[in-house]
Order: structure tokens, then C-alpha cells, then sequence
């Protein structure tokens, strides 16, 4: 097969994209998945049941073995033929109505109106708590401690205005109770189940009977066989009878050692802790007791409340001194430092080492044994500065930025290095050092999981058991976020507090915004529903305060349609995720490339919704180098990022299709309506896929300041007010690219086809714009990002973003155009191929390629003139340009035209 051919559009019947399907050079190239589940082919492994053709190259790769897409019975005779049934036959209508020969008979005549009774309420398998919440709305609750022992809960409920109270031994007991309460007296006329509140049951052991009596009354009468029996079984259990731990393996801290020690030994030990704490004399800080809280008024007039902080709260440099006594030996101990439970430990083993005498083995045993439960509340961190300290070893860590970081992302990646210098072991000491993380918390938990596990041989085993048992693994964010609260605060001091508030406009599915205020810190997150959103937010303070990273997909059930269910996202959005998926998972086997997930694709969709995918790129974000973009002549790609190269591949894409519209019209995707220029075919959407959002920080719609962004090595800057020249480029060897997201919003106002292909089509804009992660912020401010700064009707653009994270898998730079049966290969780093060749899709390359069109304007071999010469063009970016700098967005940062565009390809003439 030829792969410079141009086919028409799949196959079969295709009178909406015209040509005749025995010419068509792709078969089955449209993919069936917008049909019923049911039908679809299931996702299982992305590099299996791919039916390649035959030595016909990835040309006809988009959904060979799908088929083709099925077509709509013709029903009840009707001229459509699309959505009707059966019903709207006249056969049928006679059967159930009786209107042959009867002309409009009861028109006009009127209704019986029968009153509708209560709906019935069924509360068969229904708790009270539900069935109260199906029958009312306005339901406050209230739980208060009742003060007595054992423990139990009130349960207060406000129902439309009216009081119940209930008690309980837990708070979902009585607010069942409660309920119940509330329903007998509200509505009488349903029934609901009694609540039984559940009583823990103890089992009476049974009285075994004296062995001498026993052996005395069966002697008689058992055989001499059972008797053996009864022997050997004896004696097995007292084989297997478990064997009694000592003090050492038993105890779960030093402290809980000492105390078995004590408990074991005849002679009388009191151990008496007195603790007291100071700041250094260096700080200078005032310690005041915790008072009421007060009301300023500031210079507007307005008051502002004072913070608060919790009596609990003690200063970072307190320093404690923990004295241990022991008065029957006359012995004392004392330490002083900083953690009231460092040193009260710190003072135990001194205690330990002492006064009784326990080696070094054992305390190590169990230090390392309350590490290993410890790794499950506390982080790394923590865990390896208790156990360095009770080991008489010295811990030192050093953050650094990491070279291998991309450009561009917003945070760069760091690497941590952890030392670990023991004073006992004769002066051992060890270095370590993570991998790249994403921020230095992370680093800094791997290097400190690497010390523990190798240093001081922390068994990740038991851990990964004892995680699997715990309290907090199988709660929820919300909860887990509860518990490490409750854990760390004193007395209950620290509250949490949730606030939802609704999207304005309203979307369809809902949206909602939920703030987590913990004392004076506030995490927002958004959701599908309340819940969702309030499990967000919990995530995100959990990361915030106690660097946890909760995973919430543990928790949930593994369903090949939680996409659907969990994040309300369109059908066509997950069908172009899967699809995207699928393509560039098979593609990556065919050409045996690596894949990575930093993966941006444009797809076509007709009417039938029918997908092919017809450009792709991926790449890590970088900006070239200004010395290789010198004397370049346009050979050199400058901004690497995945979105901007599937842009480039995807104007090959339109000059290939440029081509075939010369030379066979009606298999193009372009069409020409009036005048010179073409138009994308009316029944065709273009999609833009991206595995990853672009940063949008400083054009979401909440931003504190709202400005275009330029990309620098390691974060995004405002842009000036002033534009580089040509000799500023050279001397600071620095060049302003626009980041992505700018260039999308571009693209959305005046077109994707750029300036150089404005001259043969007129303006292509994107009809939906999907995301396979979620953005930091709600859809509609990522279209506003992208689509609406300026206050434009983003409408017709489906924007949407799933739910769901992804780990960054990164890869050489690659390219691949529809048409074209190979992947390219580039250096991120170059803006070349691997091979030191120009790209195909280097502006170059694209000239060049433009220039053999028939249509095209060959008089004109300069770049930099052939893009002037699109008037229409030049005069909507020009005006999209003040329109930003008049909004205050500043000024759009052009390049000289002489450092870059300036070049001319020579064209060479077909003979």
C-alpha cells in the first residue's frame, strides 16, 4: 500500500463524505466505539488484540479490529428512520386507540382529573435514619456527650422545626433512635422496623470437668486404644503451647519495657517523671496565656477578627527538660531538648542502660520493633530523628534542585541526600539519596524510608501487614483526616469545618466547591457532589498538614465503568480517553517505540461518531536553546511541549489533506464553499486530547493575577511590558516562548490553521478540548483559561476533564501525522530528530511541504513573506493582541521575525 495516498473516509456507503469505497486506500480506518457497551470492545491490556493489516503500515491503524459502524432499523414505516419505533405506526395506533375512521373524536372534550394519593414510602431493608431523609428535607442534627460511664452519645434532631432526642452508646445508634422517634410522631401512617440497639455478646466458658475425676469414671470403660490417643494429643499441645515472650520481644516501647521489667522484678521500683519547659534565652518571645478573642477595626472601617491560637500550641524552639527519679535506689535522670516524648524516651533508655542493667541489643530490638508500628501514624521523617536519637546517631539532610527537572512545569523536581552517623557502632556512617520527586517533602520521606530500611534494617513487611490491619485504611479522606487530627491535637481544640458552595453558572452534571477550614488554614477542592468534593478537600489538607498522600483508589471498588459513574463525564469525553489509549498504547508496539503518558492527540469524529485519530505528539516541556535556534533557518523546533507538537503534526496533517482536495475533492476532509479557501467538512468535529491539562495559574478565573505567562527553566513568568530584540536574544541568550496554555487560547480565537495555511483555509477552531487528569481548579475556570479571558462565548467548546491522577512517565520526544508510516523521534533538548536531522515538522519542513500545493503561491519563497501575505489573518491576531494588552493581560510576546522566519527554500520543480 502506498502510504502518500489519500483515501476517502472509511468505508461502506459514505454519500455525507463523498468517494466511492472500492477506491478508498484505508479500510475500517473509523472506529465503532460510540456503540452500547455491550458491543464495545473491552479494555484489558492496551498492547493486546490489536489486528494490524498486513504489510500495510500504521496508515490504517485507528480501529482495525473494530468494524464498522452498525446502522438503525427503518420502524413503523417511518421517513427518518433514526429514533422512532414501531409505535408510530398506524397498525399500531388502530390496535391501541380505536382511531381508524374516527376523526379527532374526543378533541376538545374534558378530563376526569383523579386526585393523586400519598406516594407510598417503602422501608422494607431501609434504616430510620434513610427513611426520615426520604420523607423530610430540612433535618439539622446535633450530638452531645452525655457525661456518663460508660460513654454515651445524644442524639438531637431537628425535623422542620421539631425537637427529638435519643441516646446511645455511639453516635450513629442514637441518630437511628432518633429517627425513629421522629417518624412515629411526625408520620404515624408508616411504618418503620424498631431500631435494636446492638449489645457485644461474651461467651460463658465451659467448666472442664477435674482430669483425675475424669480419668477415674472412664478408666473403666474406655478401650486401652482412646486412652493412647488422649496421650498423644496431650502431649502434642504441650509441644505446640506457645512459649512465653520475654520483656524484650513483648514490650511496644522502652517505656513499656522499664514497666515489665518492674512488674517481673521483687524488688520495689517508683519511677517518677517531672517535665518542664522553657524557651532559649536567644528567642525573644513573649508568652502570653490564651485570651478571648477581640475585634479591630482597620483603616476602611471594617472589623477583622484577631487569630486564635490553640492552648495546646506550644513554640517550635521550646525546650524540655525531662527529669526520671527513682527514690527506693537514688537514682535520677534527666535530659533536655526539644519533643516532650524524645525526651522522656532519651531519659528511659539512660534508665534502662543503668539502673537495670539491659544491653544495647535489646533496646535496639525494641526501638526498631515501635518503629516499624510507627511507620504507619507518623512520617519517615519523624520516625528515623526517634530512632537516631535513642541510637546515639546523628542525622543530616540536603535538599537539591534536581538537573534532570523539566522546564516549565511550574515545580521543579528535587532529590534528597540523608547522612546517617552512628556514635556507638565506632563511628559507622552511611549516605543515602532519593530519586526525583516533585517536591521536597517527598524527597525527603524516600531518603528517610532508604536510611530506615537499610541502615537501620526496618522490616517493610511487617509494616505493610500491620497497614493493612489498621484503623485509618479503611476510613475515607474526611475520616482518616478526623483521626490524625484528633491524634495530634490536644483536648479537641482543633475543629473541622466544611462550607460547600455551589458553581455559578450551573453545570450540567453539578459542580461543587467545598472549603476545609481547619483553625486559619483553608483547602478548597470541587467535586460531582458534596461528598466528593468534601473527600477532596480532606485529601488535599491531609497532604497540606501531615504529608500524607491518600490514595483513594484503594478504597474503591475495580469497575471498567468507575470513570462513568464516579466522574460525570461525558460519553464522548471517556470514549475519546479509551480510544486515545488504546491508539497510542498500539502504535507504541507497532514501531517499537517507548511509550510515555505526556501524550497530547487531535481527532476527528463524524456524525456518526465514528473516531480517527489523524495527529499526535508527545514530549517533555523544554524550551531550545537560543544558541542552536541561531542561523537555524528553521530547522529547529523551539517550544517542546506534547500539545504544541500534535499541533505541528496536525498542520502537516491539513497540507496532506490540502493535497488530496486538489486532486480528488470528495475525499478530503476539506471542502471548498465560497470563495478561494476550504472549510473543514461540516459533519467533522476536531478534538484535542491531552493526557495532562496545561498550567493555567495565571488565567484561571480565581487567580490572583491575571497576565499572560512566559516559559522559564524552571517556572512560568509574567510577561513584560516590552518586547526582546534580535541582539537582546543573542547577548542574554534567553527567548520569551508563550506557555501552552496561552497558545491554546490562540488558537481558540482566531484559528489553528496559523498564518501560513491562513492563505488556503479559512479559520478551524477545536469543537471539544479533553483532559485524561484532573486540573487543580473546576472546568468552567479551565475554559475560561483557555477560551474566555477576554470575555468571549465559549458555548459551543465542550471542555472536560477526568477525575483521576496519573504518575509522569516520560519518554523521548515523538510525532506521528496520519499519512505517514513512521513515529518521529526528537532531543527535547535540540529541537531536532535523534539523528541530528530537521524535523517534518519544523517550519522548515512545513514550507516546504506547502509549496508543492497546487493552490499555494510558489512566487513567494521567503517564510516570513508567504505568512504576511494572509492579510485577514494578520488583522484578527493583531486585534487579539491589543484586546489583551487594552485587558491588562500585557503585551502578547512576539519573536523578531529576523532571528526565526527569515529563511528561503528553494523549490525544486517536478519534472
Amino acid at each position: 500500500m502506498d502510504h502518500n495516498n489519500f483515501g476517502a473516509f472509511g468505508t461502506g456507503d459514505w454519500s455525507s463524505f463523498g468517494g466511492d469505497s472500492s477506491k478508498s486506500g484505508y479500510q475500517n480506518t473509523w472506529s465503532n466505539w460510540g456503540q452500547p457497551p455491550s458491543q464495545q470492545p473491552k479494555y484489558e491490556n492496551p498492547y493486546e488484540n490489536y489486528g494490524y493489516a498486513d504489510n500495510r503500515g500504521y496508515t490504517a491503524f485507528s480501529g482495525n479490529d473494530f468494524g464498522n459502524f452498525g446502522t438503525f432499523p427503518q420502524k413503523a414505516g417511518t421517513r427518518t428512520g433514526f429514533g422512532f419505533n414501531s409505535a408510530l405506526g398506524p397498525e399500531w395506533s388502530q390496535k391501541h386507540f380505536g382511531t381508524k375512521g374516527k376523526k379527532n373524536a374526543n378533541r376538545g372534550q374534558p378530563q376526569q382529573q383523579i386526585p393523586k394519593g400519598p406516594k407510598p414510602v417503602v422501608t422494607t431493608g431501609k434504616t430510620p435514619t434513610s427513611v426520615l431523609h426520604e420523607l423530610f428535607k430540612n433535618i439539622n442534627e446535633e450530638f452531645t456527650d452525655s457525661g456518663t460511664t460508660p460513654k454515651r452519645y445524644i442524639c438531637k434532631l431537628n425535623v422542620d422545626g421539631h425537637i427529638f432526642e435519643a441516646d446511645a452508646l455511639n453516635k450513629k445508634s442514637a441518630k437511628h433512635k432518633c429517627s425513629e422517634v421522629a417518624i412515629k410522631a411526625l408520620r404515624p401512617d408508616v411504618y418503620v422496623e424498631p431500631f435494636i440497639e446492638p449489645v457485644k455478646a461474651v461467651s460463658t466458658p465451659k467448666k472442664e470437668k477435674p482430669q483425675e475425676v475424669e480419668s477415674q469414671s472412664n478408666s473403666a470403660v474406655e478401650p486401652q486404644q482412646k486412652k493412647q490417643k488422649r496421650a498423644a494429643e496431650s502431649d502434642h499441645q504441650e509441644q505446640t503451647k506457645k512459649q512465653k515472650l520475654s520483656p524484650a520481644e513483648a514490650a511496644a516501647s522502652l517505656y513499656d519495657l522499664m514497666q515489665r521489667i518492674i512488674s517481673d522484678s521483687s524488688e520495689k521500683y517508683v519511677p517518677v517523671f517531672e517535665i518542664t519547659e522553657e524557651l532559649p534565652p536567644t528567642t525573644e518571645v513573649k508568652k502570653e496565656e490564651p485570651v478571648e478573642t477581640t475585634m479591630e477595626t482597620n483603616e476602611d472601617g471594617e472589623q477583622k477578627k484577631e487569630k486564635k491560637l490553640p492552648k495546646w500550641y506550644k513554640d517550635p524552639a521550646t525546650i524540655f527538660t525531662v527529669t526520671l527519679k527513682f527514690e527506693e535506689q537514688g537514682k535520677q535522670y534527666q535530659k533536655s531538648g526539644k519533643g516532650r516524648g524524645m525526651q522522656r524516651n532519651l531519659v528511659v533508655r539512660e534508665a534502662l542502660l543503668d539502673l537495670f542493667k539491659v544491653s544495647h541489643y535489646d533496646i535496639k530490638t525494641v526501638t526498631l520493633n515501635s518503629a516499624t508500628k510507627r511507620l504507619n501514624h507518623f512520617s519517615n521523617v519523624s520516625t528515623l530523628y526517634q530512632i537516631a536519637s535513642i541510637l546515639n546517631c546523628n542525622i543530616t539532610f540536603d535538599i537539591e534542585l534536581s538537573e534532570a527537572a523539566p522546564l516549565g512545569e511550574g515545580k521543579p523536581f528535587y532529590f534528597a541526600k540523608c547522612k546517617v552517623e552512628s556514635i556507638d557502632d565506632s563511628g559507622r556512617t552511611a549516605e543515602f539519596k532519593s530519586s526525583d520527586s516533585l517536591s521536597k517533602t517527598m524527597a525527603k520521606e524516600q531518603v528517610a524510608l532508604l536510611a530506615l530500611t537499610q541502615f537501620f534494617e526496618i522490616d517493610l513487611t511487617k509494616c505493610e501487614k500491620k497497614k493493612e490491619s489498621g484503623d485509618t485504611q479503611s476510613l475515607g479522606p474526611a475520616a482518616t483526616l478526623h483521626t490524625h487530627l484528633a491524634q495530634t491535637s490536644k483536648n479537641g481544640e482543633l475543629k473541622i469545618n466544611y462550607e460547600f458552595q455551589d458553581v455559578e453558572p450551573k453545570t450540567t452534571p453539578p459542580t461543587f466547591i467545598c472549603h476545609c477550614l481547619i483553625g486559619d488554614k483553608k483547602f478548597t477542592a470541587v467535586g460531582s457532589s458534596k461528598k466528593l468534593a468534601k473527600n477532596n478537600a480532606a485529601v488535599i489538607a491531609l497532604k497540606e498538614i501531615f504529608a500524607i498522600d491518600f490514595n483513594a483508589l484503594e478504597n474503591e471498588p475495580a469497575n471498567e465503568n468507575a470513570v462513568d459513574r464516579n466522574h460525570n463525564v461525558s460519553q464522548l469525553c471517556h470514549d475519546i480517553a479509551e480510544f486515545a489509549k488504546r491508539e497510542y498504547h498500539g502504535m507504541s508496539k507497532y514501531y517499537n517505540v517507548r511509550p510515555s503518558n505526556q501524550v497530547a492527540c487531535f481527532f476527528l469524529v463524524n456524525e456518526k461518531g465514528e473516531k480517527r485519530l489523524i495527529a499526535s505528539g508527545s514530549s517533555m516541556q523544554n524550551i531550545v536553546d537560543t544558541g542552536k535556534l541561531n542561523q537555524s533557518g528553521g530547522k529547529t523546533l523551539v517550544h517542546m511541549d506534547p500539545i504544541v507538537l500534535a499541533r505541528r503534526s496536525l498542520l502537516r496533517y491539513f497540507i496532506q489533506e490540502l493535497a488530496v482536495m486538489e486532486n480528488d475533492p470528495e475525499n478530503s476532509v476539506f471542502i471548498i464553499n465560497k470563495g478561494k479557501k476550504a472549510d473543514l467538512k461540516p459533519n467533522l468535529q476536531l478534538i484535542l486530547y491531552a493526557n495532562f491539562p496545561p498550567v493555567c495559574s495565571m488565567s484561571v478565573r480565581d487567580a490572583k493575577v491575571k497576565k499572560l505567562a512566559y516559559v522559564t527553566p524552571i517556572n512560568f513568568t509574567p510577561v513584560p511590558d516590552d518586547l526582546m530584540t534580535t541582539a537582546e536574544i543573542r547577548e542574554l541568550k534567553e527567548i520569551r516562548v508563550h506557555c501552552t496554555a496561552d497558545k491554546i487560547y490562540k488558537w481558540n480565537t482566531v484559528g489553528l490553521q496559523g498564518a501560513l495555511l491562513s492563505n488556503l483555509l479559512n479559520t478551524i477552531k477545536l469543537n471539544c478540548i479533553f483532559f485524561g487528569t484532573d486540573a487543580p481548579v473546576p472546568d468552567e475556570s479551565l475554559k475560561f483559561a483557555l477560551a474566555g479571558r477576554l470575555g468571549e462565548d465559549t458555548s459551543k467548546l465542550q471542555l472536560e476533564s477526568i477525575a483521576a491522577q496519573m504518575r509522569v512517565v516520560t519518554s523521548y520526544a515523538q510525532g506521528w501525522t496520519r499519512g505517514i508510516d513512521s513515529v518521529e523521534k526528537i532531543d527535547h533538548e535540540t529541537g531536532v530528530t535523534i539523528t541530528g536531522t530537521p524535523s517534518k515538522y519544523s517550519k522548515f519542513e512545513l514550507f516546504q511541504l506547502y509549496l508543492k500545493l497546487k493552490n499555494a503561491d510558489t512566487s513567494i519563497t521567503n517564510y516570513n513573506a508567504a505568512k504576511l501575505k494572509g492579510a485577514a489573518y494578520q488583522r484578527s491576531k493583531k486585534a487579539f493582541y491589543n484586546k489583551l494588552e487594552k485587558a491588562g493581560l500585557g503585551k502578547w510576546q512576539t519573536k523578531p521575525s529576523e532571528f526565526l522566519d527569515h529563511f528561503n527554500v528553494t523549490l525544486v520543480k517536478a519534472e
